[in-house]
């Protein structure tokens, strides 16, 4: 006996679909997987008669979305919509949603990271040291994180994150973006010239 829906799963960053596979098992829908890095005509092959799209990366074209006439949703499992024709879909009355709020503290703790690491010399320093050479003056002297400024383009949740994370710090904050707005934080809004400055 078949199931009742059938739900494409695009692409994935994790090792496989069992979750997911348990999940829509609960309310008879059957997982069909794309192969790894499918182009346009596979994810068109796979997409037949499906019943929802989920999403990571790959491009859910109007190819894409006209081979599922079936279709009731197309899910981004991420933040962004840059790879749904949102347009098409909407056109057709399929709503797309996304996970507006996915890994945001991640994303800002890494951001956070890389940036200390590099005006700590991290990477080069340890790198010295496994090689049995400790020679501070190898590297820049570092500066005092609270003494700077971090500026900021884009200033959408994760954005704002990061900003909140640098204060933390003593850092002071400015961003750009295209609207200007700083969304209540506070934060020195500026032109993408004086951020570069």
């Amino acid at each position: 006996m078949s199931a009742k829906y059938r739900v494409l799963i695009t692409d994935r960053a994790w090792p496989d679909c069992e979750v997911e596979k348990q999940e829509l098992a609960r309310v008879d829908a059957e997982v069909i997987e794309a192969p790894p890095e499918a182009d346009e005509a596979t994810l068109v092959e796979c997409a037949s008669g499906v019943d929802a799209i989920a999403t990571c990366w790959a491009q859910v074209t109007q190819a894409v979305i006209d081979a599922a006439p079936d279709c009731k949703t197309i899910a981004r499992l991420g933040i962004g919509l840059d790879n749904i024709d949102v347009a098409y879909a909407t056109s057709l009355k399929i709503p797309v949603t996304n996970v507006p709020d996915y890994c945001i503290p991640e994303v800002a703790d890494h951001a956070i990271g890389l940036m200390l690491a590099s005006l700590r010399n991290i990477a080069f320093l340890n790198q010295q040291t496994k090689q049995g050479i400790y020679d501070l003056s190898a590297a820049p002297v570092p500066r005092r994180v609270s003494s700077l400024t971090l500026g900021l383009f884009g200033f959408g949740l994760t954005g704002q994150a990061v900003a909140e994370r640098a204060r933390a710090f003593g850092m002071q904050v400015i961003a750009t973006n295209s609207s200007g707005n700083d969304y209540g934080t506070g934060t020195r809004m500026v032109s993408f010239e004086e951020l570069l400055e």
